[in-house]
């Protein structure tokens, strides 16, 4: 009884944060439908609702995208399951926070775009950060490949890899998939390196082929 009482507890009160959020996105929209003119600050909940709604629906399925849209705060937890990968985001950050700092300062400095400062910023560094963050795993995937002795390798997209968090040794969908004559290999973001597949793992990829370029 008492768990019910929590989990009901726990619904309301995530309900109660969703709609204060929704309002606080909404309200300056409301006033500028009766004429009045809502301070620059007052647009950043709409703002950041809008663009993680666009980011979610990169990468995780439309209800998931929209309920993060409703209460975009919860990022904050997902966020707390990606600490593991701190080199690779660091990696991933020196090419996409100068980039949103860039927007930010043009959005400042040209008065018209200042509305959509944060906005624009938070979308930069979103798209920037997914973009990059595909293309450096891929590069070290290669790099590691080849050091083992492969040329090709199979690798599931970056949003897939972010919405299945889980790909691991012991699940049969995993991050890339690489193969020399004698070992097969899994990709660990944790590691940024591959890891020897256990024998009686069926390992698969949601993905397409890659071709690796040896060094000259």
């Amino acid at each position: 009884m008492n768990f019910f009482y929590s989990a009901m507890a726990g619904l309301v009160i995530a309900a109660a944060l969703i709609c204060l959020w929704l309002w606080l996105a909404l309200h300056p929209v409301l006033k500028r439908s009766r004429g009045a003119h809502p301070r620059l600050l007052a647009w950043v909940p709409l703002q950041v609702s809008l663009v993680v709604l666009a980011l979610g629906l990169m990468v995780y399925s439309p209800r998931y995208a929209f309920l993060l849209a409703g209460f975009p705060p919860i990022l904050l937890l997902d966020a707390l399951h990606l600490t593991h990968l701190a080199g690779f985001l660091a990696q991933v950050a020196r090419v996409a926070l100068p980039v949103g700092f860039a927007v930010l300062v043009l959005c400042l400095v040209w008065r018209p775009l200042r509305i959509v400062a944060t906005g624009a910023t938070l979308a930069a560094v979103g798209l920037t950060a997914f973009f990059a963050g595909e293309r450096i795993s891929a590069m070290e995937m290669c790099s590691k490949a080849v050091a083992l002795g492969s040329d090709d390798l199979q690798r599931a997209s970056l949003g897939w890899s972010i919405a299945n968090r889980s790909g691991g040794p012991s699940h049969s969908n995993i991050h890339a998939l690489m193969q020399t004559d004698a070992q097969r290999y899994g990709w660990s973001y944790h590691q940024m390196g591959w890891y020897k597949l256990p024998e009686d793992v069926v390992a698969t990829v949601d993905g397409q082929v890659l071709a690796c370029e040896s060094p000259t």
